[in-house]
């Protein structure tokens, strides 16, 4: 009988049967021989032993006998073997077989990249050379160039780093690596770190601008003369100064220039008055008087989308010419020959350069470079602009879809000149008979935000590109909606989904007019999902 409490057996029979049960029982009360050794290879690959030995083991389980345990530990190219002794020691036989040295020359393997550059990666891989032999030293085998036709013709890179030969297939984006096994298992680590799929940066900037001018002028100008008693002015405009100067060259010529008369109009209100008497007393007066307002309101969103650690740039603006250097020899005795001038086109607009680098805890590091431009006021045709420049240069740390502000100028004049006869220009009301006034007010706000959101996946990357394309969407519908005379109608975007699916199967949008999409089938509005939740699938 059995005892399961204490795990005996009561046995009851004549005392021959009892001792020969005794000796049966200590027979089969034994400890099993179930066990996990460690073998450590020397010049085979743990995970491709165990990948043959585990397809062994596939078969002998179908045979019905008894399955053995085999893990494979990159770490210290070890193996570890579980099951019975006899099972153990077939494996571990088998195990000594496979890890035996190749030749020299080594195995070829062909390694196919799913995210790295493999011209950027053989560069990397180039220096590396783990040994622990003598030729390698401590620090590894020096790096030099290898001889391949295959290399050149196609430009990939190649070296031989220790005794491992590496080149670059651009083409399938693959490396070739000829190595020992050692050496190769060392190799195909660094490129398992190194071939990883990088997330995305997503840069949202934003610049306003709120500017304000005022300015005023206000003033009297006036001329007496008498040849024989006197003569008197009071000219306090400096624009007035420098066109008499012009009339009074011209004074002594028939032809009076016109353009310079022209100029004593100025802007604003302009209104004069006099006599010119011959022999007598002859007088001239020219009030002016000009109010002006102006304001100013930018705003520029440019986005920018690039791969962490890598630099992208953003640029939309024209090319403006400018006059650098001109050359004339007219009034010599031949007349002008070969006048030329040197002209300069540049970039005036928006520029924006970044590079973001994730860091732990969903932190984006941006080198950030960032210039606008815009021509100042210049008469037409003339190649000597002034430009109106704005930039930022800065580094900074951000969390995933913080704003944060970049740079930021305030900034506020106020210009007041007087213009006057000393004593005169000072009494109450009849003073500024004899003085010009002219007061200007500005006022500038700048302020520069960034925002960065991190794309790991397809759902957040189709979640921003849904919202950019319907905000677009959006700024079409504001437009009028027929084209005047030939009546039609505007080229428009089609609605997001019918981009995305058409009836050619995903991705093909569709042509031609489009009807009404199917209730059932239309998505929720983007305002009423989550970030990052994606369309439903039809």
């Amino acid at each position: 009988a059995a005892y399961s409490p204490s795990n005996m057996l009561i046995i009851s029979d004549r005392a021959a049967n009892i001792r020969r049960l005794d000796r049966i029982i200590a027979e089969i009360d034994r400890a099993g021989d179930d066990d996990i050794q460690l073998v450590r290879l020397e010049h085979a690959s743990a995970s491709e032993v165990v990948e043959i030995l585990s397809s062994l083991a596939q078969g002998d389980r179908q045979e019905g006998e008894s399955a053995s345990a085999l893990i494979a530990d990159e770490r210290s190219n070890s193996v570890l073997v579980g099951g019975d002794k006899a099972r153990r020691q077939r494996l571990m036989e088998l195990i000594r077989s496979l890890d035996v040295e190749v030749d020299a020359g080594g195995a070829t393997q062909v390694v196919y990249l799913r995210h790295a550059s493999a011209e950027d990666l053989a560069s990397i891989l180039q220096g590396f050379a783990p040994s622990g032999d003598s030729e390698s030293g401590s620090g590894g085998g020096q790096a030099r160039t290898a001889s391949s036709n295959r290399s050149q013709s196609s430009g990939g890179g190649s070296s031989i780093a220790g005794d491992a030969n590496i080149i670059a297939e651009p083409d399938t984006n693959s490396l070739v690596i000829t190595a020992p096994p050692k050496r190769m298992r060392a190799l195909k680590s660094v490129i398992d770190q190194l071939d990883i799929k990088r997330a995305q940066v997503m840069v949202e900037t934003l610049i306003a601008e709120i500017s304000s001018s005022k300015q005023a002028e206000l003033g009297l100008d006036w001329v007496v003369f008498n040849e024989d008693r006197v003569a008197a002015a009071g000219i306090f405009d400096p624009d007035t100064s420098s066109i008499l100067s012009g009339l009074g060259n011209s004074a002594g010529s028939s032809n009076i220039d016109a353009s310079a008369l022209a100029g004593l109009l100025g802007q604003g209100v302009t209104a004069g008055f006099g006599r010119i008497n011959d022999g007598g007393t002859s007088f001239g007066v020219l009030v002016k008087a000009l109010q002006g307002d102006g304001d100013t309101n930018i705003l520029s969103a440019p986005t920018l989308l690039t791969m962490d650690n890598e630099e992208a740039e953003f640029s939309v603006g024209q090319e403006v010419p400018f006059l650098t250097g001109q050359f004339t020899n007219t009034g010599t005795q031949t007349g002008s020959i070969n006048p030329f001038q040197t002209i300069e086109r540049r970039d005036v607009g928006l520029t924006l350069t970044l590079t973001p680098q994730i860091n732990e805890g969903s932190q984006v590091k941006l080198e950030l470079s960032l210039e606008i431009s815009s021509l100042g006021a210049s008469s037409a045709g003339d190649l000597t602009q002034t430009t109106n420049t704005r930039s930022i240069t800065n580094t900074v740390t951000v969390e995933d879809g913080q704003v944060l502000i970049l740079g930021g100028l305030i900034d506020d004049n106020v210009t007041d000149s007087k213009s006057g006869i000393p004593f005169l220009s000072q009494i109450p009301l009849i003073g500024s008979l004899f003085r010009f006034q002219s007061v200007q007010s500005e006022k500038r706000n700048l302020m520069l935000f960034m925002r960065p959101r991190i794309l790991r996946d397809r759902e957040t990357a189709d979640y921003y590109t849904r919202r950019k394309y319907e905000q677009t969407q959006r700024a079409q519908a504001q437009t009028k909606k027929d084209v005047p005379i030939i009546n039609r109608a505007y080229p428009r975007l089609e609605d997001f989904e019918i981009f995305l699916d058409g009836p050619d199967g995903p991705g093909k949008p569709l042509s031609g007019n489009v009807g009404a999409m199917p209730e059932d089938r239309m998505p929720a509005p983007a305002s009423q999902r989550k970030p990052g939740s994606a369309a439903p699938s039809r």
